[in-house]
C-alpha cells in the first residue's frame, strides 16, 4: 500500500471515529435529557396525586358533613310527620298554633279526628226531650246542618 492509500484510510476512519464520539455525546445528552423528562413527569405525578388527595379529602369532608345535615332533617321531617292508621279526610285539628308540639296526653285524647273513607257514617245526634216520643229505631229521617241548611241528607235511623 501506497502513503496515500493510508492517508485516505486515516482521513476515512477519523470522520467515523468523529462520528461516532459525536454521536455517543448525542447518545448521552439525549439519554440525560430523558432522565430530567423522566424525573419532571415523576413530579407533575407526585403533585397531581397529592393535590387529587387534597380534594379528595375536601370532597369526602363536605359529604360527611352533607349526610350529617340530611340526616338531622330527615329525622326532624319524621318527627313532624303524623301518619293515621286509616284512610280518612281529616274532620277536626287539636293542635291549633303553628309550631305547636303535638304530645298525646290523656289516654284517648285525639291530636286530630278523622271520618273513615269508604265506611258508613254513624251520626249522633240529640233530642229534645219532647221529641223522643216521634222517632223510632229504622225510621228514615232528614237531617240538616246549620253550616249547610239547604241540603237534605237522607239517613235510617238504626
Amino acid at each position: 500500500m501506497g502513503g496515500s492509500a493510508r492517508l485516505v484510510r486515516k482521513m476515512v476512519r477519523f470522520p467515523i471515529h468523529q462520528r461516532a464520539a459525536g454521536q455517543t455525546q448525542a447518545i448521552l445528552r439525549s439519554t440525560a435529557e430523558a432522565a430530567m423528562i423522566e424525573q419532571d413527569m415523576e413530579t407533575a405525578l407526585e403533585s397531581f396525586r397529592a393535590q387529587a388527595a387534597g380534594e379528595l379529602s375536601e370532597a369526602e369532608s363536605i359529604i360527611a358533613t352533607r349526610t350529617e345535615i340530611l340526616e338531622k332533617a330527615e329525622a326532624r321531617a319524621a318527627r313532624q310527620t303524623l301518619l293515621s292508621p286509616v284512610d280518612g279526610i281529616v274532620n277536626a285539628v287539636n293542635v291549633t298554633t303553628i309550631g305547636e308540639v303535638a304530645e298525646p296526653g290523656e289516654p284517648g285524647e285525639p291530636v286530630v279526628t278523622l271520618v273513615p273513607a269508604g265506611r258508613e257514617l254513624y251520626v249522633e245526634a240529640y233530642l229534645l226531650n219532647r221529641d223522643v216520643g216521634f222517632v223510632a229505631q229504622g225510621q228514615e229521617v232528614r237531617i240538616k246542618l246549620e253550616a249547610f241548611p239547604s241540603c237534605d241528607m237522607g239517613i235510617s235511623m238504626e
